[in-house]
This record gives structure tokens, sequence and C-alpha cells, in this order.
């Protein structure tokens, strides 16, 4: 992390992570986006300082006998130039890292005192700058996507940018020397922890997720100092970062509202698609006790999310919990999952008689209908339906969780898959409940 880094007899190999299946989200280029990618390099190349930026780096001619060591994949304007004229890129984050890789060779082979690095850094400015226009343009024309794919598109972004190369993986504190980062750095973060910790499902909001790649930028700077090579790189990766993130979220804000049994998009301290799934998951192993406790608890705080359906039942939508509540409540469901584990034993009815609490999820998973169809052959003593037995997708779902003698009485109604209209129309209507069979039996 310190300069004295930089001389490894390695050389900067492209570390980059390679490209996956989120990169297809990326802005396409098109005609149109290719004429604006060959103005924003032009304008590049016409200034004084771009001169010896624009050409491939005569390491020979100019004695630099260091350059091929530390440079493993050499980058010049003239060569992106020529990329773009036989329309090598598919998309604008191809283009645009290999301007950057242009500005991240001039950066590590010349100090940052040095006319070369300050010269990179300010054609870098200019490039990003445009940049952010040309991804804001590309993202108006892009769909909304869930909050989960949201942040490991931008992860992955980041991740095949050049410049990220010394945020991939934790520091090597002790291979590096770098005896006092432990006193620095109180949380040390990297880009390939914080892909861990999200496809595990660790981050509970996009807030948190954000929190841990800027603290990724924000340690470097900490660490070497603003002016710093791995500073200025550093607040370089930050600001992309910022800007990417905004472009997502504000797309996802701006989505029209969903067709019913569509994901409802995410909305600034409201939960996510990714939080209310785990809330459902984990309201499918609790018992019909434990649910009455969750009604109870929403009804304290807040009492709007509930509908009572007659004496016996209560619809709780869990679109409508603010953030306080839902937090509330997805703890409790989680302790009680936690209990209940290991005893899997059926929901036994409360005294005082069969009651029912019916949890609604606006923005239901995909195979949320296996779930249903086992809670209730559960609830029968019935054996599990296999997983094929049970066909999707519908238009959307409830969370039920009944007496004993009324899931026993679905359970014995229902044939395997043929379990989902009469569940269904209370939620939606029978016209749902008609389209919902209909494509069941298309699917069989």
């Amino acid at each position: 992390w310190r300069p004295r880094a930089m001389a490894d007899p390695g050389g900067h190999r492209d570390k980059r992570a390679k490209a996956g299946p989120v990169q297809d989200f990326g802005v396409k280029m098109d005609d149109s986006m290719l004429k604006k990618c060959d103005a924003l390099l032009k304008n590049l190349l016409k200034r004084n300082t771009a001169a010896v930026f624009s050409a491939p780096v005569d390491w020979r001619a100019l004695n630099l006998p260091d350059y091929p060591k530390l440079i493993k994949q050499p980058m010049d304007l003239g060569t992106v130039q020529e990329k773009l004229t036989h329309k090598d890129y598919k998309l604008l984050e191809d283009f645009s890292n290999d301007v950057r890789l242009v500005w991240k060779n001039a950066m590590v082979f010349n100090g940052a005192d040095s006319v070369y690095f300050k010269n990179a850094k300010q054609l870098c400015d200019v490039a990003e700058k445009k940049l952010a226009e040309l991804e804001q343009e590309g993202a108006a024309l892009m769909p909304a996507i869930e909050p989960l794919l949201r942040c490991e598109l931008i992860l992955s972004e980041l991740m095949r940018n050049p410049l990220s190369e010394w945020f991939l993986h934790p520091v090597d504190v002790d291979g590096l020397g770098l005896h006092d980062y432990r006193t620095v750095i109180s949380k040390p973060m990297d880009l390939s922890t914080v892909q861990r910790l999200l496809k595990g499902e660790k981050y509970e909001t996009v807030e948190a997720f954000a929190a841990d790649v800027k603290l990724v930028f924000d340690n470097c700077i900490a660490y070497n100092g603003a002016t710093s090579m791995f500073g200025v790189i550093a607040g370089i990766m930050s600001g992309i970062f910022d800007r990417k993130a905004a472009l997502l979220t504000a797309a996802a804000q701006q989505a029209p509202p969903p067709r019913l049994g569509q994901p409802v998009p995410d909305r600034e301290g409201w939960p996510t698609f990714q939080q209310k799934k785990k809330f459902y998951d984990a309201c499918t192993k609790l018992t019909l006790v434990e649910l009455n406790h969750i009604v109870k608890l929403v009804h304290r705080s807040c009492a709007a999310a509930l509908q009572h359906n007659g004496d016996k039942e209560v619809e709780l939508d869990v679109d409508g919990l603010d953030m306080d509540t839902f937090n509330k409540v997805l703890k409790y469901a989680k302790q009680c999952t936690n209990r209940n584990e290991a005893a899997a034993a059926p929901n036994p009815a409360p005294d005082g008689g069969s009651v029912s609490a019916r949890l609604v999820l606006v923005s239901p998973p995909a195979r949320m209908p296996d779930a249903l169809a086992l809670e209730h052959r559960r609830a029968a003593g019935a054996p599990a339906p296999a997983p094929s037995a049970v066909r999707g997708p519908v238009d959307a779902c409830t969370t039920c969780a009944r007496g004993t003698r009324a899931g026993a009485s679905v359970a014995r109604r229902a044939s395997p898959g043929g379990i989902w209209p009469r569940l269904l129309r209370g939620a939606l209507g029978h016209g749902a409940a008609r389209r919902a069979d209909h494509r069941r039996r298309e699917l069989r």
C-alpha cells in the first residue's frame, strides 16, 4: 500500500476480476454511443498534456528497462482509438477501462510528484466527467433491477476496473512489512470480502453494502494519504462507485409501479426485497403462536399494515411495514427460527380455538409455492411433495399458517400443485387464481 510496494518484481499484471453474468447489464456500445466515445477520445487527444499518452511507450528508445517489468498490460490512447474504430468494444465499460488503464500505467511507473503522474490525473478527471454523462444516458435505457443484482452489478464493474488492482484482496500486512497498519486501520476491508459477504446475503440493506465498499477506499486514503499514488487512485475509485450507485438507485426509484405479482421496487428507508424474502423464509418455519405474536408486534407500532378478515384471520401486508417495525418482526422471526430449526414441530393451534395468521408478500420470491405446499402438508402430517410436484410460477402468493384441523382439510382436498388457486383467491380474487391455474396446466 505504500510506494515502496511498487517495486514488486512481479510487475502490475491485469489482476482485474473476470467478467461475470452481470456484465450483460452494462451500457451497450451502439453506433450512437460509439460516436460519443470517439468525440471524448478526440477531445482528450487534442490536449497538449495528452501527447505522451497518444502512442505506445517506446521503453527501449527512452532507456526505461524497468517499464516492461512493472507494466504488464501497456495501453495508450492511440490504441484505444484503433479499437474503437474497429468496433472492438461491446460495452461502454470496456472502453472506459482501457482509457483508465492508460492513466493507471502512468501513475504506477511515475512518482506522484512527477509531471506525468499529474498530467494523467488531470486527463483522468476530464475523462471521468464525460464518462459520467455517458453512463447517465445509458442508465436511462436500462431496465430497473432488484437491489441484490444492483449491488452485484456495481461490485462487478468495480472489480473489472484496472484501478481496482490494490483493492481486490486483503492487504498483506505482514508480507509488505506494514507493521503499523492494524494500528491505523481498525476495520480492514477489500472488494473480494465485500463480494463474499454479498453472495452470502450478509448485507441487510444496500446502505450497508455501500458503506463497506466506501470503507475499502477510505482505509487506503487514511493509511497512505490522499496525495500518495494509492490515495489518488482510491479517490478516483470512490468517485466512480458513488456515481454508479447513485445512477442505479435512481433508476430503481423511478421505475413504474409493478404489475400484480411483480416485485415492488426498493424504496429509501423501507424494507428491501431481499429483507422481505428473508422474513418470508423465516415465517414459513414459525408456529401459529409465533405468527400471532408477530401480528401483536405489528399492531403496537404499525397497525395500518394489518387487515382483519373477520374474527379468526388477520392479514399482514409486509410492504406496508415501516423499517423500525419490520426490523422488530424480522429479529423475532429469526430468533424463533433458530430455536425451532432442530425440532421442526407441526404448528399447534393456540388455546381458544382455531385461529389463522396470513402474511401477504406483495414481492414474492419466484419459488414461493413450493414452501406453501410444504407448509400445509406439514401441518396435516403428510409427507412433503417432491420439488417437481409443485409447478410455477404464479402471479402472487401468500404465506398461510393455519390450525392443524384447517391445514389437514386443505391438504386432503388439494392434489400436488392444485392448492394454489384456493390459496390465491383470498388475496388476488378469482381472476388471478384462474390465471395461475391456467398457467400451471400449461406447464404440465
